[in-house]
């Protein structure tokens, strides 16, 4: 992103706009936050074995959009499990 200046959501996704393609790759708003509540079902000591399978799925399915994105340049993740999944997916 060559912009400049400060980038507001609205300059990523207009209202009513529900994906953008960014690094070559069609993202749907939400991705990110899909991607953290995935994280916290996976470490939720509470959650049953079915749910944190369930989540590590999703996780998979969202890390190659969570690359695109770029939030791994910029946050570093304490998951283990999280780091291998995005490392794969950089890959």
């Amino acid at each position: 992103m060559a912009n400049k200046q400060g980038v507001r959501p609205e300059d990523i996704l207009a209202d009513g706009v529900d994906t953008t393609i960014i690094n070559g790759k069609q993202v749907r708003k939400g991705t990110v936050a899909a991607f953290v509540a995935n994280i916290e079902i996976l470490e939720d000591s509470t959650a049953s074995e079915a749910a944190k399978q369930d989540a590590l799925a999703m996780l998979k399915m969202l890390a190659k959009d969570v690359v695109a994105v770029g939030l791994p340049k910029h946050v570093v993740f304490k998951n283990e499990v999280v780091k291998k999944l995005l490392a794969d997916a950089e890959g």
